[in-house]
């Protein structure tokens, strides 16, 4: 399901988010939705194959990363005039999908990738991230092969402090399981086989204590797009959900503002 009239919309700056694995439209809606078109952007959601209420288990979990990309990629093509996709977690690698195709772009200003899945090495940062939390948090280790979705994972400790336990049960109770192909390919599989070229402005977030994807994996691809990273304290892997979402935002506005210049 998109946000988008029939007819082709035309926009003067538009930004195009993308929820990661499991999630929806809804991770967007109530902080980055508001804030985004209170500085005066067109906004842009896109609900992946499979993650919509009407998609049943046998549909989930034959779900590729590729249909994924195709998805987004044919809602790209309904807008005319300049945008910047911002992408999470999953979302992240169809972000750096579409930018490596030189094909079609010519309205891209520019990507943020949030929490974002890496563009090689998955599999040595999964047993990473399994090996840490063998260690640490063994419960949380076995939710996460036993596909079962764990605060702990997710969100930052801060916001787990901070944020009301019923808030926090609202959007775990949201997370959609029984993704077996795409989980396979975001953590075991390299987004691609050779290293791509891009040739857009890009951005690169992450949460400090980010459990899921942490701050080297947000190093590491920062580095491999030769660009800064941005590891913000106090949040975890639900960036535009978590208590100090606005860290993320402030970060945003000058690369926004210069893209869109």
């Amino acid at each position: 399901m998109v946000n988008l009239p029939s007819q082709t919309r035309q926009h003067k700056n538009n930004i195009i988010l993308i929820h990661g694995l499991g999630l929806g439209d809804w991770v967007f809606n109530e902080q980055f939705v508001p804030y985004f078109q209170s500085q005066g952007y067109e906004v842009t959601l896109i609900t992946l194959p499979g993650h919509s209420a009407q998609d049943d288990a046998g549909t989930r979990q034959h779900i590729s990363l590729q249909r994924c990309i195709a998805h987004v990629k044919n809602t790209i093509k309904q807008i005319t005039g300049p945008y910047v996709l911002i992408g999470m977690s999953m979302g992240g690698g169809i972000c750096q999908h579409i930018m490596a195709d030189a094909q079609g772009l010519e309205q891209l200003k520019g990507a943020i990738l949030l929490s974002s899945v890496p563009p090689t090495n998955s599999l040595v940062f999964t047993l990473r991230m399994c090996q840490k939390m063998a260690v640490q948090s063994p419960d949380v280790l076995i939710d996460f092969f036993c596909n079962k979705t764990n605060q702990k994972l997710i969100f930052s400790p801060h916001s787990l402090t901070h944020m009301p336990a019923k808030t926090i049960d609202h959007f775990v109770n949201q997370i959609i399981p029984g993704f077996a192909l795409l989980e396979y390919e975001v953590f075991f599989q390299d987004l691609f086989k050779k290293a791509p070229q891009i040739n857009h402005p890009l951005m690169v977030i992450g949460g400090q204590e980010d459990a899921l994807f942490p701050a080297e994996v947000t190093q590491f691809l920062a580095s491999y797009y030769n660009t800064t990273p941005h590891i913000l304290p106090d949040l975890g892997h639900m960036i535009p959900i978590e208590t100090n979402y606005l860290h993320s935002l402030q970060v945003m506005e000058p690369f926004l503002h210069e893209v869109f210049r």
